[in-house]
């Protein structure tokens, strides 16, 4: 019952009007911004539907423009801030309060792991929906197949055993499991310091190596961080990294997942608490 209450305490303070509006704002903002880049004059409305945008929103950066990478890394840093936020009232005497209630160290990092992991699912679904509404309010068809847009302009590679749903529902997968991880590294931080201020710093960081993958050997781009959540980047896509899976993001965000929270409970039981 302990555990109940500090799970919904924290999701109170995670989740409130002001969190609310800037998060559907910003959402809003990138899937007309999304919209834009499809309604041009090159392309023909008739040839698109709404899984179009939803390729667009949450395929990652896939050129080399600055406004293609802040589409993608805005809404993940957006995230992480509330987070941070989150961590930094706790640090800031509240977590006391939560000890107290639950009498148990243990139970109070169970009760941040569960209440991010709901949080994180709530703001892909919260963004998914925004993309959603966005299609229908611009009037974009609604089809259950792959549209001849994405088929000859993003989907180049596999397309042929990839439904739309199993592409849309990999897409959230990735974004789902990518903010928890970030999120687990966050409370490391955190837990280590009592600061939330140098893992959002060091998660930008993180997040900001797309920017230089050019640089980087593709031998190596499997096993950054911040690649795991470019569904661009996969080998449904991206012919020249044919090992980079779907499959080998999922399994490495659930493997990184589990050491963080290994590694938050050992540090728990270090911490010097006066």
């Amino acid at each position: 019952m302990m555990l109940k209450n500090c799970i919904k305490k924290d999701l109170c303070s995670l989740i409130n009007l002001k969190i609310i509006l800037i998060t559907i704002s910003c959402f809003f903002i990138i899937s007309m911004y999304s919209y834009s880049m499809l309604n041009t004059g090159s392309i023909s409305k008739a040839n698109l539907n709404i899984f179009d945008l939803f390729l667009i929103n949450f395929l990652g950066p896939c050129n080399n423009t600055i406004m293609d990478f802040l589409k993608w890394f805005l809404p993940i840093i957006l995230f992480m801030f509330f987070i941070g936020n989150f961590f930094y009232k706790e640090w800031q005497g509240r977590y006391l309060y939560s000890l107290i209630r639950t009498k148990s160290l243990s139970q109070w990092l169970l009760s941040k792991i569960i209440s991010i992991s709901i949080f994180s699912f709530l703001y892909c679904i919260t963004f998914y929906i925004v993309t959603l509404l966005v299609g229908l309010l611009t009037k974009l068809k609604i089809e259950n197949c792959i549209s001849k847009f994405a088929s000859e302009n993003i989907l180049l590679n596999g397309t042929s055993s990839w439904s739309v749903y199993k592409i849309t529902m990999s897409m959230f997968i990735l974004l789902f499991l990518g903010l928890i991880v970030l999120s687990l590294i966050l409370l490391n931080f955190s837990l280590f310091n009592n600061e939330s201020i140098y893992g959002y710093l060091f998660i930008c960081l993180i997040v900001s190596e797309p920017l230089i993958n050019n640089i980087i050997p593709n031998s190596i781009i499997p096993w950054l961080l911040g690649e795991q959540l470019i569904f661009f980047k996969h080998s449904i896509i991206n012919l020249a990294l044919n090992n980079f899976t779907v499959q080998w993001s999922i399994c490495y965000l659930l493997i990184l997942g589990l050491l963080s929270i290994y590694l938050s409970f050992i540090t728990l039981k270090k911490k010097d608490f006066r």
